[in-house]
């Protein structure tokens, strides 16, 4: 027969729970309790940091009160390339033929002089016999300087240059083939007698064609005369010769004595070949040059809208070329933007050395361009002016089918600033979700109250843009529920290059309430500007941009919420053989609730071994403090701060299955439920700190069966 024990004392209770368990913190102090007859189990002091810790977007204040902040300052970003987006590449190419080749001019003098026929023709009959009457000894005198009789020159006709060479080359060209030209002629006598007639065939002295005879009347001496000679389709060779086809000196008479003749005295004749068109020519080529003239280049724009853009300026870039020609010798080119500047000098390049196949590219770094200069629209055209040079030291032949084809173009550009009149014109801004992660809202049911929540609208722009921004914002609850804000608002530029305007914009719970009470989980956005012309030059630069951001600040400070929260006591697994023999356990309890919201509050059994992850079970203490199982709250003022603690204890007796569960956790999670619902009046908010704290000690008393 079995003999029911009835034990109650404090040595049976210690055997049990201090031999197979290791509890700490077991001390229970309470003038209500006997030592001997409840064993301590739990002595926990949980505050509000241990059940909300400080991360994330769960932020203390100085004094401890606790605010869930969220803040992001690019919800909206626009930056330079938004409103104007040059293409990467603008380009332009030109072609010459020859037909563009602006030959210059040629000039060449010939001089006829007396002192010179009389030495270089010495050994003829006619000169020799002169020279034995003219002068003493038969020697020429040098410097030339002679009185000769005026008769003499009676008798001298076109006959007696027969044999005189007058022939001479032209070095600066070869051959020219004329489309059209002028040869001018000029010839001075500097003889002391006048010429009546003079006429004078010139020929190309390697084919003996005749270019023209010109001829000439009256040409007194110190005087001069010219004519002009249409060179049209005529081929003209650098070697030319003259044949005097008649020559009549002004009759002299003996009594008119001798004549002064000096060094100069004789015949010059200047020959200039002018306004040159050709079919073909060859010649050196010292320096001749190709050239584009000024032109202009559109500014190409990425987007339909229609800026009005007046400067640039250039952190990066560069000019690629590429030429291409079919003369067969190497080429220069020089490049310039007339109405730019590199580094404080107008942009002009070096020569650069090229073949007749080249590609390169020129660096446009730090460029500043000034695109008004076009008189027939002054913005948006870039000037450009192109030099091809042609250097050759021997002679090389053009022809009509010959060219150089050039083109150029900007890439790689990066723009430092830009200003201009921009147009006024819609654009998107985008949409977007933002998880704005306060997982704490996780633990409040909806309906959350705050007492002075906040949503900052942030606005920082340092573009030279005004501009007016309409958005929507949508607050969306774990379960789908949403709210909704609008942004409607004017934005101030930038006045300056380096200003930036800075505005905000505060609400309050009568504009956000709504999506306080949700409470959000994610955030959906979505907005678009239009640019506000105030008919001042705008500009942006490669740094400045427009931010449009918010700040939610949500200080806890809370009305008509519940707050589902968790602390977690590990201690070891309970062993005891035969759960037959325990016939009861009660759990006692105090509970000091410096919390200032009603408290209600659960132990979740585990076994943390468990694979599932599934509660042994769940003890509550329902009944025992108060109807609805909520003790009341800490008293607080009217300011929502803590004055005086409550007190709350008594006692839960476990089922048998609750037994058994107990016996074997070796994790107690004491799940806390906090509400102002039912312990404050309407429309009071309490303020909630972390080191607000409760006290809960529990102690076990245990009936068993020792039979």
């Amino acid at each position: 027969m079995s003999k029911l024990l009835n034990i109650n004392v404090s040595i049976l209770v210690v055997l049990l729970f201090f031999l197979s368990c290791n509890i700490e913190n077991i001390e229970l102090e309470n003038d209500n309790w006997s030592p001997e007859l409840v064993a301590p189990l739990i002595n926990s002091t949980i505050t509000i940091g241990n059940l909300i810790p400080e991360q994330e977007n769960t932020i203390y204040d100085d004094d401890n009160f606790i605010r869930l902040a969220f803040r992001d300052d690019s919800l909206f970003k626009l930056e330079a390339q938004s409103f104007v987006s040059i293409q990467d590449e603008i380009s332009f190419e030109e072609q010459f033929l020859l037909s563009d080749l602006d030959i210059s001019d040629f000039n060449y003098s010939y001089n006829f002089l007396l002192g010179d026929l009389f030495i270089e023709y010495s050994n003829e009959p006619l000169v020799s016999a002169l020279i034995d009457v003219l002068f003493e000894n038969s020697i020429v005198p040098s410097p030339f300087y002679a009185d000769i009789q005026g008769s003499l020159f009676n008798n001298i006709d076109e006959s007696d240059f027969a044999g005189v060479d007058l022939s001479f080359v032209i070095n600066e060209f070869q051959s020219i083939y004329f489309e059209n030209g002028f040869l001018n002629f000029e010839i001075e006598n500097n003889l002391p007698l006048n010429i009546d007639a003079l006429e004078v065939a010139i020929i190309n002295s390697i084919t003996s064609e005749i270019i023209a005879t010109v001829s000439f009347t009256d040409l007194f001496s110190n005087s001069s005369n010219d004519v002009s000679i249409d060179l049209s389709n005529k081929i003209v060779s650098n070697e030319i010769e003259l044949d005097i086809l008649n020559l009549e000196f002004s009759p002299q008479l003996l009594s008119a004595g001798e004549l002064p003749f000096n060094p100069e005295s004789g015949l010059e004749m200047n020959f200039s070949i002018t306004d040159i068109n050709v079919y073909s020519i060859t010649m050196p080529f010292n320096n001749q040059v190709f050239d584009v003239g000024e032109q202009f280049v559109e500014l190409d724009l990425d987007d339909d809208a229609s800026h009005q853009i007046h400067n640039i300026e250039l952190s990066n870039g560069q000019i690629n070329y590429s030429i291409n020609s079919s003369i067969n010798t190497d080429l220069k080119l020089k490049f310039s933007i007339p109405s730019a500047t590199q580094n404080g000098q107008i942009f002009t390049t070096e020569p650069l050395q090229l073949s007749t196949n080249s590609v390169g590219s020129i660096d446009i770094s730090n460029l500043e361009l000034d695109l008004t200069t076009n008189p027939n629209q002054e913005y948006n055209f870039i000037p450009i002016s192109a030099e091809i040079i042609i250097n050759s030291e021997f002679p090389i032949e053009l022809n009509p089918t010959d060219f150089v084809e050039f083109s150029f173009s900007f890439s790689n550009l990066e723009v430092d600033y830009i200003d201009g009149y921009f147009d006024t014109y819609n654009f998107d801004l985008g949409s977007g979700v933002v998880n704005i992660d306060l997982s704490l809202l996780e633990d409040f049911d909806s309906g959350l109250k705050l007492e002075d929540p906040s949503l900052t609208i942030n606005i920082s722009n340092s573009l030279g843009i005004g501009a007016n921004v309409n958005g929507q914002l949508y607050a969306y609850a774990e379960d789908g529920a949403m709210a909704f804000f609008e942004i409607d608002t004017m934005i101030d530029r930038a006045n300056i290059q380096g200003e930036s305007i800075l505005m905000q914009w505060i609400y309050g719970k009568d504009v956000i309430g709504d999506i306080i009470e949700l409470p959000p989980k994610t955030l959906e956005y979505q907005a678009e500007a239009s640019i506000i012309n105030d008919g001042n030059i705008n500009f942006l630069t490669k740094e400045s941009a427009l931010f449009l951001g918010f700040e939610l600040d949500f200080p806890l400070s809370v009305n008509a919420a519940n707050i589902s929260l968790r602390d977690t006591i590990k201690i070891d697994e309970i062993k005891y053989d035969d759960i037959s023999k325990i016939k009861r356990i009660i759990l006692h309890y105090n509970f000091i609730n410096g919390f200032p919201l009603g408290t209600e509050f659960d132990l979740v059994l585990r076994d943390s071994l468990n694979i599932d992850g599934e509660n042994l079970d769940t003890i509550q203490f329902i009944g025992i403090n108060s109807e609805d199982n909520i003790f009341e709250p800490a008293e607080v003022n009217q300011e929502g701060y803590v004055v005086s603690p409550t007190l709350n204890s008594g006692f839960v007796p476990l089922t048998n299955k609750e037994i058994s569960s107990f016996l074997n956790t070796n994790q107690i999670i004491i799940d806390v439920t906090l509400s102002s619902s039912n312990y404050i009046q309407e429309n009071q908010f309490v303020k909630i700190f972390s080191d607000q704290a409760c006290v809960l000690k529990l102690g076990v008393e245990t009936q068993i069966d020792l039979n």
